[in-house]
C-alpha cells in the first residue's frame, strides 16, 4: 500500500512546507532532474519544527514515509490534536512546544501534507506519531487523500535526507 501512497498525484512541497531548524551546520542540497528532489539534508542531531502553509484554509494532515517504507502520522496525533491552520499556517510541534529531534533512522524520508476542510479523522489522531500505520489505517489514509484530491485539494510532498550527526574532531 505504500506504493499506492507514493503514486498519488503530488505537488512540490517546497512552496507549502518549510522547516525551522536548530543546527550546528547549515546544509541545503539540491538534486536536479528528480521528480521530488531532496532539498533538505538534516544532521541526526538537528531539532526541527515543520511549517505547513497551504493555499487553502482548514486543517492540516501531515504524514511521512520513512526509509523502511513505514508511514507515520505527524499531525494529528495525541500530542498535537489541534490541526487548525492558524493564520494559514500549521506548526508541528506547535509554537508552545519545543522543536523535536529529527528522526533517528538514517536515510531518505518523504513528507506529505494536505489541507482538509474538516478536522482529519479521529482514528488518525489516536497515534502517538512514532507508530507506523497498520494496513487498515494506511488504507483509510489513502482513501482520504484520494477523496481530498478529487475535491481539488493539493497533496504536497517534499523529500529530505537524514545523515548521521557530524563529529567534531580536535
Amino acid at each position: 500500500m505504500i506504493d499506492q501512497l507514493r503514486q498519488l498525484p503530488t505537488c512540490d512541497g517546497v512552496s507549502a512546507i518549510s522547516f525551522d531548524v536548530e543546527r550546528r551546520n547549515a546544509m541545503l542540497a539540491f538534486r536536479r532532474g528528480a521528480r521530488h528532489p531532496i532539498n533538505w539534508r538534516f544532521q541526526g542531531d538537528d531539532r526541527v519544527r515543520i511549517r505547513f502553509h497551504p493555499p487553502t484554509k482548514g486543517h492540516g494532515l501531515i504524514f511521512l514515509i520513512d526509509p523502511s517504507d513505514h508511514c507515520q502520522i505527524l499531525a494529528p496525533t495525541i500530542y498535537q490534536p489541534d490541526t487548525r491552520l492558524t493564520n494559514g499556517v500549521l506548526h508541528i510541534p506547535d509554537l508552545h512546544e519545543d522543536k523535536f529531534h529529527i528522526p533517528e533512522k538514517i536515510g531518505c524520508y518523504s513528507l506529505y501534507a494536505i489541507s482538509t476542510l474538516d478536522p482529519p479523522a479521529s482514528e488518525l489522531a489516536s497515534t502517538d506519531g512514532d507508530q507506523r500505520l497498520a494496513d487498515e489505517d494506511l488504507r483509510s489514509l489513502i482513501e482520504l487523500c484520494v477523496a481530498l484530491i478529487n475535491k481539488g485539494r493539493l497533496l504536497f510532498r517534499t523529500d529530505f535526507l537524514i545523515k548521521p550527526p557530524t563529529q567534531d574532531y580536535d
